[in-house]
């Protein structure tokens, strides 16, 4: 008979001898063991959508604006006011009309400085005229209703109902954007007092009902709500009976009348030219009497708003305030004006050249170096650097990139002498000089 095979069956040991075999191959064919999951690289955290990242070129339009921009405004005696980024959400839907970005219960981020700063006013209890200017950021929700963030700088006067107060506003913005290089034009109207409003809000209405047939749906909902929307429909045939609506600036009462006149002859006085807009009525739900905007002009045509602002005497006595106190500001988009100084090559800062580049090799020159930099920084010499680069050869290629005429080396030895090396960039010639001896060599050399 023939002896039947009995199958082999492998025992605890040999199946854990087989997994080792195993392991010792993958180690093997990958060089190393495979990757516990703790080691594994961590996911990178991305940037908000519509939020940004300043830096490089755009930091460049940012620092020069800016300087600019505080300069002229200081010297209009405006003073610098900060207000919390996060403030009471009723702060906001008291005044405005938008969705504003919630971040706890009854808080939200600021869709809009002016409010915060109005709010302040009422706070401290000031009961004085005050002309303060701000800078920051403000946030609300895109039409797809993502995340916006953007930065303004604005002016604000509280306490003066004078119709100079709003010229000499218009006229410090038109020279920012003149000294900026932005060629401007300035759009101006009158949204009349809250009581003359209404009495033109019945005209209108009145004069729209009868040719509601031949509204588009937008404009029936808005006859409804906002008249004033109206103006600023796109489609044919609402323009077309848009174009012989009664105008806001010729409904105006008496007072907003002679305030607008006061404005406009103030601005024809400091020759400051300007255009009447009868259809301008967009802006900030709390704007009342004048509004104006600042266009950039441009070959396209298209209306291209860089900053806008009005008058809004009703805003303190909403947020509390026990009687009307007078109040007026404009606010421009920083982030605008980098944009289209980009896109219309404005270039309005010049690129820092420095004409010193200060090279070190090793600890103790850096340390001395570190300490020479502050030294002809204070002398008007300020020098290029970069001390993350250790090598001599790489900071001369810094050097030559950057276009210096001098490089001052220090090395180990040069610091224990107390010497240093000039080199000229363009000849490659070297002299060795004391430090002591160095800002008159500088004043001879460059």
């Amino acid at each position: 008979m023939a002896k039947k095979k009995t199958k082999k069956t492998k025992t605890k040991s040999s199946k854990k001898a087989t997994k080792k075999k195993k392991i010792v191959k993958e180690k093997s064919k990958r060089g190393r063991p495979p990757k516990k999951e703790e080691d594994q690289p961590k996911p990178k955290i991305k940037k908000l959508s519509g939020c940004h990242d300043i830096f490089g070129e755009d930091n460049e339009y940012w620092h020069y604006f800016l300087k600019k921009i505080f300069g002229l405004v200081e010297d209009y005696g405006f003073e610098r006011i900060r207000t919390p980024i996060v403030e009471n959400k009723t702060l906001f839907s008291r005044c405005l009309d938008c969705n504003v970005v919630s971040v706890g219960k009854g808080k939200a981020l600021r869709p809009d400085i002016t409010l915060g700063i109005a709010r302040s006013y009422l706070s401290q209890e000031i009961q004085e005229t005050k002309k303060f200017y701000y800078l920051g950021p403000a946030f609300n929700f895109s039409n797809t209703k993502d995340l916006n963030e953007f930065y303004e700088v604005g002016l604000e006067v509280i306490g003066s109902d004078q119709p100079i107060i709003d010229a000499e506003l218009i006229s410090l913005a038109y020279n920012i954007f003149d000294s900026l290089k932005f060629d401007v034009c300035i759009q101006i109207s009158n949204l009349g007092c809250r009581r003359g409003r209404r009495r033109y809000m019945k005209k209108l209405k009145a004069y729209f009902e009868p040719k509601k047939r031949w509204l588009c749906k937008t404009c029936k909902k808005d006859l409804a709500t906002n008249p004033l929307n109206l103006f600023h429909c796109e489609h044919e045939d609402c323009q077309e009976i848009v174009k012989d609506a009664p105008q806001l600036v010729d409904n105006l009462c008496d007072d907003c009348k002679k305030h607008f006149i006061g404005v406009l002859e103030a601005l024809d006085e400091i020759d400051v030219s300007y255009r009447v807009d009868p259809l301008l009525v967009e802006g900030a739900n709390y704007n009342m009497q004048t509004v104006f905007e600042f266009c950039l002009n441009n070959d396209e045509g298209e209306k291209i708003v860089l900053g806008r602002g009005g008058r809004h005497n009703n805003l303190l006595e909403d947020l509390g305030s026990e009687e009307e106190v007078p109040a007026t500001g404009w606010s421009i988009n920083i982030g605008s004006l980098v944009k289209y100084a980009k896109k219309y090559h404005i270039r309005t800062y010049g690129p820092r050249s420095p004409k010193i580049f200060l090279a070190q090799v090793g600890q103790k020159a850096a340390q001395r170096a570190l300490s020479l930099f502050k030294e002809l920084r204070e002398k008007g010499n300020l020098p290029a650097k970069n001390f993350a680069k250790r090598g001599l050869k790489e900071q001369l290629q810094e050097a030559k990139k950057i276009g210096v005429d001098l490089t001052l080396i220090l090395g180990e030895k040069e610091t224990k002498d107390e010497t240093i090396i000039i080199r000229n960039m363009e000849t490659g010639n070297q002299e060795t000089v004391d430090q002591a001896k160095l800002m008159k060599e500088l004043d001879k050399k460059l």
